[in-house]
Parts: C-alpha cells; sequence; structure tokens
C-alpha cells in the first residue's frame, strides 16, 4: 500500500542522508532494514546504488577493525566490529577471514558452544579458504 510504500522510501532517503553526513555505519543499518520490494522502480534505483556503494566499505572498515581489536585482546569489540562485516558483505575476498576471527573471538571468551557453528559455516560455505584447516581442527576438538 501507499503507506507502506512511502515508510520505505523515507527509509531510503535518512539513509542517502547519513551517507552524505559521512555516517556510514548508521546509513548501512537503515538501508538492511528497508523492504525494497515496496519501493519504486526509481527510489529502487536509488536503494541499490546506496547499498552497492556503502555495504563494501562499511564491510573492509568493520572487518580492518575487528581484526585489530582481535589482535589487541579486545574481543567482545573484534565480536560486534566483525558480525557487522558479515552483515554486509557475505561473498567479499575477507569473508572467510571475518568468520574466523569472529569463531576465535567468542572462542577465546570461552564461548565455545558459539564459536563451533561460526567454525562450522566457514566449512560449508567457504570450502576454499585458508582457514579450513584450522576450522576443522576447532569443531574436532570440541566435538564427539
Amino acid at each position: 500500500d501507499k503507506e507502506t510504500q512511502l515508510k520505505e522510501t523515507v527509509k531510503v532517503l535518512n539513509a542517502m542522508n547519513l551517507y552524505v553526513s559521512g555516517e556510514e555505519i548508521s546509513a548501512a543499518d537503515n538501508l538492511f532494514v528497508v523492504d525494497s520490494s515496496m519501493l519504486t522502480a526509481d527510489v529502487s534505483a536509488i536503494y541499490e546504488s546506496l547499498t552497492s556503494a556503502i555495504y563494501p566499505v562499511v564491510a573492509e572498515d568493520a572487518h580492518n577493525a575487528g581484526y585489530t581489536a582481535y589482535q589487541s585482546g579486545k574481543h567482545d569489540e573484534a565480536i560486534g566490529l566483525l558480525t557487522t562485516s558479515f552483515k554486509y558483505a557475505k561473498t567479499s575476498e575477507f569473508s572467510s577471514r571475518t568468520l574466523y576471527f569472529l569463531a576465535r573471538s567468542y572462542y577465546k571468551l570461552g564461548e565455545i558452544e558459539t564459536s563451533i557453528p561460526i567454525f562450522q559455516k566457514i566449512l560449508d560455505d567457504y570450502p576454499e579458504s585458508r582457514y579450513i584447516t584450522d576450522a576443522s581442527y576447532f569443531i574436532n576438538l570440541h566435538t564427539n
């Protein structure tokens, strides 16, 4: 209906405004909740342009900051950043690395039950990943 269409259009406009203001993460968060099926063709084109411009940047920045946090032993911070990275880029060249360090962060916090399905996702979704051997090791260590 027109009211829903307007609400979704406003979300896109808010995201555009945030993006122009340099607030990429907030813009990405706003775009993420848009029901793109409710947009007109013109607004849908803007939505697609914004997501393709914003998501990869947010994902890479969050990945890099998350890895730095992991290296510094700030595992809670790393979890938040790496989760954000994966949310916006599941098919980038660093996706399996993002998952690996996300799983390792949970692991380092002693949250083994949370880390195992993430390690498994690397095996299932990224068979060419350089983290396959390590992910398998951690899974085998805590199963059976």
